[in-house]
């Protein structure tokens, strides 16, 4: 039973500071909506958009990583997904359907936290309850350098860079660029997989044997280097059928495209996997820098006059 209080307190704590996070963010995105000149003609999307913060706050797949229960993740995700699946058929019907489509995403990501909160409740005996301010004040201040890191990661992603690429050049060449960074992203998801299913095991393996820690880290990174240069060149050669397949016609440049970014999917594990371990080996400070210093190294490259 003490236990169960002590945990309910950790996941009350968090969720606190989620809470504030979710608010910030929902304030954020009002003044974009109603104050920020240039947004007005999206207003209605931003303000769904609202939905992705309630979804976040009730997103508890941290707790299921902690705890190292795979399978309630699997489950979650599994409902999340069919969810969409069914939604897309149900409201979907045309390039008309815009809102509704762009409903589906935070609408799951809801339907997968009100099951993990069940679940906490239910299955695990998990209460949350409300904790002074101070508290989840703490909570966020103790990984406010992880979080701002992950926030700047958002500055060099693809999406950001489809965004950047948008502005600068014509829509061809955003097109390629797109139809080969969709290519890829199926390839990257092993890279996240990869990070989220380590992690809790080598937290407590960073506690309780730091000797063997070390050993099988180094056992992870060759491994999955080994892993992930098979899986690029095997990209590099089959980048005109898989084009071709997503497209559904050749497509010179985006083959071109994807084979340059095949270079991005040896080193794509390697970034979230560092990322870990500074997390654990509590360097929060110096993530923060690196994060900082490939913000910078993106943005000189696209801008390079």
């Amino acid at each position: 039973a003490d236990s169960k209080t002590a945990l309910s307190n950790i996941v009350s704590k968090v969720f606190g500071a989620k809470v504030l996070l979710s608010v910030f963010s929902a304030v954020a995105l009002a003044l974009l909506a109603f104050v920020i000149p240039g947004f007005q003609s999206i207003q209605s999307l931003l303000l769904l958009s609202l939905l992705y913060c309630v979804g976040y706050l009730f997103n508890f797949d941290w707790f299921y990583l902690g705890i190292q229960k795979m399978k309630y993740l699997t489950y979650l995700n599994l409902a999340g997904r069919l969810f969409t699946l069914a939604w897309v058929f149900l409201t979907v019907h045309s390039s008309a359907d815009i809102q509704a489509a762009f409903l589906m995403v935070p609408l799951s990501y809801l339907l997968t936290g009100v099951l993990s909160l069940l679940a906490l409740k239910y299955k695990h005996g998990i209460h949350i309850h409300w904790v002074p301010l101070h508290e989840s004040m703490a909570e966020l201040k103790k990984g406010f350098q992880v979080f701002y890191a992950q926030l700047l990661v958002r500055f060099y992603s693809a999406d950001a860079a489809i965004t950047v690429l948008g502005l600068i050049a014509d829509s061809a060449t955003v097109g390629v660029y797109a139809l080969a960074q969709k290519v890829l992203s199926l390839f990257m998801v092993l890279s996240n997989l990869i990070t989220v299913v380590v992690f809790p095991y080598f937290a407590k393996l960073f506690q309780e044997n730091y000797q063997l820690f070390s050993f099988q880290i180094k056992r992870l990174y060759k491994g999955t280097f080994i892993a992930f240069l098979a899986l690029a060149i095997l990209v590099y050669l089959s980048a005109p059928y898989l084009i071709q397949l997503i497209n559904g016609t050749p497509n010179s440049q985006a083959t071109y495209c994807l084979q340059i970014l095949s270079i991005a999917l040896l080193l794509s594990p390697f970034a979230p996997l560092n990322s870990q371990l500074f997390t654990i080996h509590k360097k929060g400070n110096k993530l923060a820098i690196v994060a900082s210093a490939a913000v910078v190294v993106n943005v000189v490259l696209f801008y390079p006059a």
